[in-house]
């Protein structure tokens, strides 16, 4: 009852190519010898004495021998079942599963990998947009009007450029022209107001 308890549980995959690779072109009789010897390795592997190993944990020495035997066998079974004359991993359902399984998981990386580049190609063109934007500009104010702006800079510890800046944030345009609501510069540039809608 332990014993089949220990081999409830099945090959771990890598164990199971190994063994798909090496019955790769072999026919019935040859995969039924490798089944054959690959029971006398486990054999081999308890010490010929099952029943001196009911005390062993699973996972013990002896379970990737049984493991490899499993794989024989079921090999044994899809050839005899299906009246190959030879094992091709193409035609096993399991093989088939996993080929299935590595190619979904490789479109997912795909998938992901695409979005993350179309996600930084979309920052990168904003960026850029963004500088192209920007507005540098060189002004030359006469000097009445250059020593309002100084001494609004002076007022609110700004710059004149950055005086000038926000003007300009919050200039709109009214029916006669432009029109600067009032507000208080301050150190960080308050965003302009909301554009407004086109005229229809």
């Amino acid at each position: 009852m332990q014993q089949a308890t220990r081999l409830r549980r099945g090959p771990s995959r890598p164990h199971k190519r190994v063994v798909q690779l090496a019955a790769f072109g072999l026919g019935p009789d040859e995969i039924r010898a490798r089944t054959a010897e690959a029971w006398e390795h486990v054999l081999e592997a308890e010490g010929g004495l099952c029943e001196e190993e009911d005390d062993e944990e699973p996972g013990g020495p002896d379970l990737s021998e049984r493991w490899r035997h499993t794989e024989w066998q079921r090999l044994l079974e899809l050839v005899t079942a299906s009246g190959a004359p030879l094992y091709e991993p193409g035609l096993d359902p399991q093989v088939t599963a996993w080929t299935e399984q590595r190619r979904e998981q490789r479109q997912q990386v795909q998938a992901a990998e695409e979005a993350a580049r179309a996600e930084r190609a979309a920052r990168a063109k904003a960026a850029w947009q963004e500088r192209v934007d920007e507005l540098q500009l060189e002004l030359a104010l006469d000097a009445a009007t250059g020593r309002r702006v100084r001494a609004w800079a002076q007022r609110y510890g700004l710059t004149p450029g950055q005086v000038v800046a926000q003007l300009v944030q919050h200039a709109t345009d009214a029916p006669g022209g432009l029109a600067v609501d009032e507000f208080t510069p301050g150190p960080h540039e308050a965003p302009g107001p909301a554009c407004p809608a086109d005229p229809e």
